[in-house]
């Protein structure tokens, strides 16, 4: 499964390897030899459809322990029920805006599970800190222009959590050179502060992508719909399960699109794509069944 004895033997990894088996969900490991930047020693991403969590770890990396540490917390992260983002493939993302969201995703499971867990379990990665924070701290008098300013926000989200002392040290400067990206910063900051639990982190989710909706849109005057075309897992309160599927749940449909767009009603935030085996599915048809059923009858039937 994994090239790496020492790290089979740890107890985080048999963890993540059991509540998998438990999950029927299979966790893959394999090396890559290529590297987007020098902190990008090792990524983890999850399909819930295929049930397949796949861990990637840089050549360059396969014998630091901290980076599989890192990786398998992200993995134990999803596994413990941790909400996880999917975007709707049939809608054509921005690459920029997409890797910008994929940034707030992971400072999320940073701030959640990953960076307590290995401060906890005595693990450092400090050359791979040093390295992004030099870069950030590098560019915080530095004029963005359009988008570029949200994926600074992002990296001054990630700069906060990894080292608030060095966001302390630039915070005059940032709010002078970089107001609307210090603006958007503190929002999202405060939002993921909040968060505590896995139904805490989906709401504050639903907010920053709101945050980053709202950013894009004073600056193009067009809305990317985040709300619709990125699906954030579904968690609810315990009390609305056995309440029916409606009073949480309403749908939507977008003219040319094949799918139905399940939000829920607390947050206003994407839950489910679903279709007729890729086919174009009624919406009708789905609003029958969230008036028929049970929430906890129509996840179960969702599988």
């Amino acid at each position: 499964m994994i090239n790496n004895e020492k790290i089979e033997r740890l107890s985080l990894f048999k963890d993540v390897v059991e509540i998998a088996k438990q999950k029927g969900i299979d966790v893959r490991f394999s090396n890559s030899e290529e590297i987007n930047t020098s902190s990008d020693l090792g990524t983890s991403s999850y399909d819930p459809q295929k049930k397949i969590i796949q861990i990637d770890i840089h050549s360059s990396a396969i014998n630091r322990e901290e980076v599989y540490i890192h990786e398998l917390l992200h993995a134990k992260s999803y596994l413990v029920g941790y909400p996880y983002i999917q975007s709707y493939n049939m809608i054509q993302m921005n690459s920029y805006m997409h890797k910008v969201i994929g940034s707030i995703n992971n400072s999320f499971h940073h701030y959640i599970m990953v960076y307590p867990e290995m401060k906890r379990m005595g693990y450092s990665q400090y050359d791979i800190d040093k390295q992004f924070i030099d870069n950030i701290v590098e560019n915080c008098d530095k004029t963005f222009v359009g988008t570029e300013k949200l994926a600074h926000a992002a990296n001054l989200l990630e700069l906060y959590l990894r080292s608030p002392e060095s966001i302390e040290k630039l915070e005059e400067k940032i709010q002078r050179h970089q107001a609307d990206e210090y603006q958007l910063f503190i929002e999202m900051k405060n939002s993921i502060l909040q968060v505590s639990t896995p139904l805490e982190m989906r709401r504050a989710y639903a907010k920053v992508l709101m945050k980053l909706n709202e950013f894009v849109f004073k600056i193009t005057k067009e809305s990317l719909y985040l709300n619709i075309i990125i699906l954030v897992s579904p968690i609810f309160p315990d009390s609305y399960y056995e309440e029916p599927a409606s009073n949480s749940l309403y749908t939507l449909k977008l003219n040319g699109y094949p799918h139905v767009f399940v939000l829920d009603k607390d947050s206003n935030q994407c839950c489910y794509f679903l279709s007729n085996s890729g086919k174009d599915l009624d919406k009708s048809y789905v609003d029958n069944i969230l008036q028929q059923f049970k929430l906890s009858d129509f996840i179960k039937m969702l599988g």
